[in-house]
């Protein structure tokens, strides 16, 4: 019979810790990507202001910036999803 406010939420289904590790990595390797593809860009701006003088040089060189902070940020997002890689690893050991 139903209750006053009605039955209590199904519950999720459990967490499968290999499956977990999996995703982590496939991200990590998601942004491996993504950092390659910005440094072939970077070698590329860097290619251009060799060549270039004057005004379009400014506007490589903010592109080359912008390239480069987002590197660093997906260098960061790679760096903690390796150690949360890490620490789900550990945690299959111990269970």
């Amino acid at each position: 019979m139903h209750r006053i406010f009605g039955n209590k939420k199904p519950e999720a289904p459990k967490v499968n810790i290999s499956d977990v590790h999996g995703r982590v990595d496939g991200r990590v390797t998601n942004l491996d990507a993504k950092i390659n593809q910005l440094e072939q860009e970077l070698k590329k701006y860097k290619e251009q202001m060799a060549k270039t003088k004057g005004p379009a040089l400014a506007s490589i060189k903010q592109r080359a910036m912008q390239t480069l902070k987002r590197k660093k940020m997906y260098e960061q997002q790679r760096d903690s999803l390796a150690a949360q890689s890490f620490n789900i690893e550990q945690v299959k050991y111990i269970t």
